[in-house]
């Protein structure tokens, strides 16, 4: 835990701030905090310069000041009221984000208010929510001078965020200062706004491709499915349940009985992706879901099928997900990866997955595997069972560590990750 953390230990996670809003001792000491809810920065920085002029005049040798203090005073008292000629009719607010920004990098609001109402909308500032530890406003809140009736204006703020992780945030606000620019006017609210932030990706360097793996032939004539690709093997005489569209024309008028095109589906570059994610440390967690990350691009851009395993993710079980063409896109697996919580962020009590989880989960997945990557946050005896199973079943074997003393033929890998991914060993 760093020192900006540990500054945000005692505030509520945005869900529970939501909570204590719908409380009703919340909502009535909302009432008499009106006053300095709705200051602007001009109006915090006036109330403050009037309670210093306060009590510097409460010195006998300064008593005229009460006369600045009334002028500010009375300053403070107008715009409070003044405050009511800036509520604008029929003005909206919407946010649009992208869904997906990588941890680290720079993520775009776009917001845009729409007048809908007859008058104009003057001097209108817009502002986000309160960030999370990890995430800090890379531009200035921009203002906007008028916005006419029937149009509208498009203003971005930039935001920043280190970890990843599904982000469920407040929403954004715009006022008008109109007329003094001491008070907000009646705020304008958006939607609440979600996104996630992938972990970062890394070219996988020195790396070849994993072997293709054949499936037997279909002799069923079942359906196939759509967009795959196959191989054309033959012709054979026609089976009750073949299909009508693959009769061949020319060889059944030869032959003087119907024949069928025989298919078998084409071969396929297949690689196991395996990653113990058993609540270790933030940092060497995000090592290995990083690494995991890059190297699920790195199968989908060879065009190879990537089984995705995670054992002891967010949920502390275990679940896999096929990553390829005609499969789920590297979009959905990137979301999968960034659930996955470290020790720090795992519900208290959760423990890591015993062995044979692990096994469980790899061994009917080593019937025809093509490569095998094994990620682990630690090195112990059941990793090296685990590895020494995968390699007698599998041609190919990467084995990657995190921590530990593993054998020399397992690659260490020292956390963070962060530039090209070169992979070592491999081969049997």
């Amino acid at each position: 835990m760093n020192l900006r953390e540990l500054n945000h230990i005692l505030i509520p996670s945005y869900e529970r701030r939501a909570a204590l809003a719908q409380r009703r001792w919340v909502q009535v000491l909302r009432r008499p905090l009106t006053l300095l809810l709705s200051l602007s920065r001009e109006g915090q920085i006036l109330l403050l310069l009037t309670f210093v002029v306060a009590m510097t005049g409460m010195d006998v040798h300064f008593t005229p000041l009460y006369r600045v203090f009334c002028g500010l005073s009375a300053l403070l008292i107008v715009g409070f009221f003044a405050r009511r000629l800036a509520r604008v009719e029929g003005l909206t607010l919407r946010v649009e984000h992208p869904r997906r920004v990588t941890a680290g990098g720079e993520i775009t609001f776009t917001l845009v208010l729409k007048n809908e109402g007859r008058a104009p909308a003057v001097a209108m500032r817009v502002f986000g929510p309160f960030l999370p530890w990890d995430g800090a406003w890379t531009s200035p809140k921009p203002d906007i001078p008028l916005i006419p009736p029937g149009e509208e204006a498009r203003v971005q703020l930039t935001a920043r965020f280190l970890l990843r992780g599904r982000r469920q945030m407040g929403t954004f606000y715009a006022a008008s200062v109109y007329p003094l620019g001491l008070f907000y006017g009646r705020m304008i609210n958006s939607a609440p706004i979600q996104f996630t932030v992938i972990p970062p990706i890394y070219p996988v360097i020195g790396l070849p491709d994993p072997p293709s793996i054949t499936e037997p032939p279909d002799q069923r004539g079942r359906l196939y499915s759509a967009g795959e690709s196959f191989e054309l093997l033959g012709v054979r005489p026609y089976r009750p349940g073949d299909r009508i569209r693959d009769l061949h024309a020319r060889s059944s008028a030869r032959l003087g009985e119907p024949m069928v095109r025989e298919y078998r589906r084409a071969a396929r570059k297949r690689a196991i992706v395996l990653l113990q994610a058993d609540g270790a440390s933030r940092a060497r967690l995000d090592a290995a879901v990083t690494l995991a990350a890059s190297l699920c691009q790195w199968g989908v851009r060879i065009d190879a099928l990537i089984e995705l395993l995670i054992s002891g993710g967010a949920n502390g079980g275990a679940s896999g997900l096929t990553i390829g063409a005609h499969a789920a896109g590297i979009d959905v697996a990137l979301d999968v990866l960034a659930g996955v919580k470290a020790r720090e962020d795992a519900p208290k009590g959760q423990a890591a997955p015993p062995a044979a989880d692990l096994e469980r989960l790899l061994g009917p997945r080593l019937r025809a595997p093509g490569a095998v990557f094994l990620i682990f946050t630690r090195w112990g005896a059941p990793e090296a069972a685990l590895w020494a199973q995968a390699r007698q079943r599998a041609p190919v074997v990467y084995a990657l560590s995190l921590d530990g003393a593993p054998p020399p033929e397992v690659q260490r890998l020292e956390p963070p990750l962060n530039g090209p991914l070169q992979i070592k060993g491999g081969r049997r």
